[in-house]
C-alpha cells in the first residue's frame, strides 16, 4: 500500500485528485451505461414513472449502477483511506433511496438532483480518517457533482430542445447513451472539483492548525 509522506502534501493531492477523477469517471460512464441497458432493456420504454416490472428493472439497474461508482472509488481511495466493502454496499442502498425518493416524491430531475451528490460522497463520507474542517469541505465536494447537473441543463437539454438531437423514445440505445451523458458529464465535472476537497480531508497540510487540533483530539 502506498504511504503518506507529509513532506510532500502537494504531490499526494494531485495523485490522489487524478486517481479520483479518473475511477469517478469510469464508474460514472460505465454504471449508467449499465443502467440504460437494465433499467430500459429488459422492459422497454415507459411513460411517466416506471411502474411494475419497469419500477423493478429499475431499482435493479440503481443498484449495479451504486455498486459500480463505489466500487471503482474504493480503488481509488485505496492508498488513502480503507473503504470496506460493508461501506459500499450502505452507499448503493442509500443512493438507491435518494435517486428513487426524486423520482417518486418529486419526479425527474430530482432523482439525479438527489442521487448525483450521494454517488459523490457516500463511499467516505463520515469516515474517522478524515481531518480539516470536515462539514465545510464535505459540503463542497458534494455541491461539485450538482455543477455537471447544471453544465447539462444548459448544455445538453437545450440541443434536445432544439432538435439538434432527437431522442427515440422507443430507442434502448438512445435511452442509454443519455445516460452515460448525463453521468458522464456530472462525473467529468463533479469528479475534477470535488477532488480538491476531498483531498484536503485525506491530506491536510502538516502545519494545519486543523490537523493540530484533530491531533490533540485524538490525543
Amino acid at each position: 500500500m502506498m504511504q503518506r509522506d507529509p513532506t510532500l502534501p502537494n504531490e499526494g493531492r494531485r495523485e490522489l485528485r487524478r486517481r479520483w477523477w479518473l475511477y469517478c469517471v469510469i464508474g460514472f460512464v460505465l454504471g449508467h451505461a449499465m443502467f440504460g441497458i437494465i433499467g430500459h432493456g429488459l422492459t422497454g420504454p415507459h411513460e411517466g414513472r416506471p411502474l411494475g416490472t419497469s419500477a423493478v428493472a429499475h431499482t435493479i439497474g440503481l443498484l449495479i449502477l451504486g455498486l459500480v461508482v463505489f466500487s471503482l472509488q474504493r480503488v481509488a481511495l485505496e492508498p488513502w483511506l480503507q473503504v470496506t466493502r460493508r461501506r459500499v454496499m450502505l452507499a448503493t442502498l442509500s443512493f438507491v433511496a435518494a435517486f428513487q425518493l426524486g423520482a417518486y416524491a418529486f419526479r425527474p430531475p430530482f432523482d439525479y438532483v438527489f442521487g448525483f451528490p450521494v454517488l459523490g460522497v457516500a463511499a467516505w463520507i463520515g469516515l474517522n480518517e478524515l481531518e480539516g474542517r470536515r462539514f465545510l469541505l464535505t459540503m463542497a465536494a458534494l455541491a461539485s457533482f450538482w455543477l455537471g447537473l447544471v453544465l447539462i441543463r444548459l448544455a445538453v437539454v437545450p440541443l434536445i430542445q432544439l432538435g439538434v438531437w432527437e431522442m427515440d423514445p422507443s430507442s434502448v440505445l438512445a435511452h442509454t447513451l443519455m445516460w452515460i451523458i448525463g453521468g458522464g458529464t456530472t462525473a467529468i465535472v463533479g469528479g475534477y472539483v470535488s477532488g480538491w476537497p476531498l483531498s484536503r480531508l485525506l491530506l491536510p497540510s502538516p502545519m494545519s492548525p486543523w490537523r493540530s487540533h484533530a491531533s490533540r483530539h485524538a490525543g
